[in-house]
């Protein structure tokens, strides 16, 4: 019976000692988002432009030990999306579109990083997988012929299976580095690569990107 309870209070001494180095925090910040995609038309061909949007979360940094080698993970709310420019002159009328979509996900990246001491403070360098998933989404455009505008159209975007629609579940790569100060703050900046095609049509691609610059604060920071 000493021995059992021995190791019960050794394991958690460990287990305390090993969440003792673990520190959280929140994030915020924002992304430049841009997918790689094309809409194709009867009449031309739509690229996408970089659209703003909003991200934020938790995030947690796990050393491994001493080792300056630690896992990096996020749990946050991201806005991605594109702008879509579009011209062109049919029978000498002058047609023009413009347009935004803006899809919101939660999203979960697994860094694996190295930090390097500057002094007191620390610089991350790493990266890892994400899997993300889609809450909702919208789109929304207006249109003019010679200069005359029409009504703005919107629209949420459908997640599904079917043809028109978006698939809800995203995954791929993400590369981050981040300057951890003494003071608990840390400036981030990542670059975000989707791996996973999410659309349905045969012919259809439809691939997330976005650059992200955030501000993060650790709470329980040793």
């Amino acid at each position: 019976m000493k021995t059992r309870l021995c190791i019960t209070i050794l394991s958690l001494i460990v287990s305390s000692a090993a969440m003792s180095q673990i520190t959280f925090g929140v994030q915020a910040g924002a992304v430049l988002s841009k997918p790689s995609t094309k809409i194709s038309t009867d009449l031309a061909t739509i690229k996408p432009d970089s659209r703003f949007g909003f991200s934020g979360g938790l995030i947690a940094d796990i050393p491994f030990g001493d080792e300056p080698l630690r896992m990096v993970p996020e749990l946050k709310f991201v806005q991605k999306g594109a702008k879509y420019n579009f011209a062109t002159t049919i029978l000498g009328q002058e047609l023009k579109l413009e347009g935004n979509s803006n899809v919101n996900y939660i999203e979960l990246p697994v860094n694996l990083a190295y930090a390097f001491k500057l002094g007191n403070n620390k610089l991350f360098v790493g990266g890892g997988p994400y899997a993300g998933y889609g809450l909702s989404g919208k789109n929304k455009g207006t249109g003019s012929v010679n200069g005359q505008p029409s009504e703005e159209s919107s629209e949420d975007i459908e997640f599904g299976s079917e043809e028109g629609q978006m698939k809800r579940f995203d995954y791929g790569g993400n590369l981050m580095v981040g300057y951890f100060m003494q003071s608990g703050l840390m400036i981030k900046a990542n670059y975000t690569r989707g791996f996973a095609n999410l659309a349905n049509g045969n012919d259809e691609k439809y691939n997330n990107s976005y650059f992200g610059l955030s501000l993060a604060y650790f709470i329980n920071r040793n």
